[in-house]
């Protein structure tokens, strides 16, 4: 399919237009091999280089979690400090009580303002976790698209297999099986 031709019927930039231009890349590695035993020395060296990549942005994001483990801890350790620091002024504070109403206007009004500042800065903490969050779910969603398509794959072949008898039979369930491991393999076919 010409890339004039699949920009005019398909958003190339949409879930199903990439999932287009991969069926279309796959037709033509079909067309410009040679025999099978290319093709699958091809996909076997594609979920290779796919599953070091997965390692590296895994890798990648348990770094930068043992980071936000650090910073919470650091951060606890600075509430703590706050927290008793606001206990030993709270305590002071009793004791001045006596000087007067105007003291203890004052003590209530800063009192109010490190509370307020306290809640700001756990909303902050929060948005941060929620990022963190929303971070995660996007690096895994091209390995869970990826796991999904070997899925659909395998399936096809099974499918095949239970349709056809003899040396073809035998080749659609290797299919299959080949495929179905490979999903294992994956680090979020794992999970299914």
């Amino acid at each position: 399919m010409s890339a004039f031709l699949f920009n005019r019927l398909v958003e190339p930039n949409t879930e199903i237009g990439r999932f287009v231009r991969e069926v279309d890349n796959h037709y033509h590695l079909q067309l410009a091999a040679e025999n099978s035993q290319q093709l699958l020395d091809y996909n076997k060296e594609l979920l290779s280089l796919q599953g070091k990549q997965a390692d590296v942005v895994i890798k990648s994001f348990e770094s930068l979690n043992d980071v936000q483990r650090e910073a919470n801890s650091n951060l606890q350790d600075t509430l703590d400090v706050i927290s008793r620091g606001l206990s030993d002024v709270n305590n002071s504070l009793e004791n001045l009580a006596e000087v007067g109403t105007r003291t203890t206007e004052a003590v209530v009004a800063l009192s109010g303002i490190v509370s307020h500042g306290l809640r700001v800065l756990s909303h902050q903490i929060e948005r941060a976790q929620q990022t963190l969050n929303e971070i995660v779910q996007v690096l895994r969603q091209p390995y869970e698209t990826k796991a999904l398509e070997l899925r659909k794959e395998a399936d096809k072949w099974l499918t095949l297999g239970a349709r056809t008898d003899g040396r073809d039979q035998d080749e659609n369930f290797k299919d299959a099986m080949r495929l179905l491991t490979a999903t294992t393999e994956n680090l979020i076919g794992k999970q299914d």
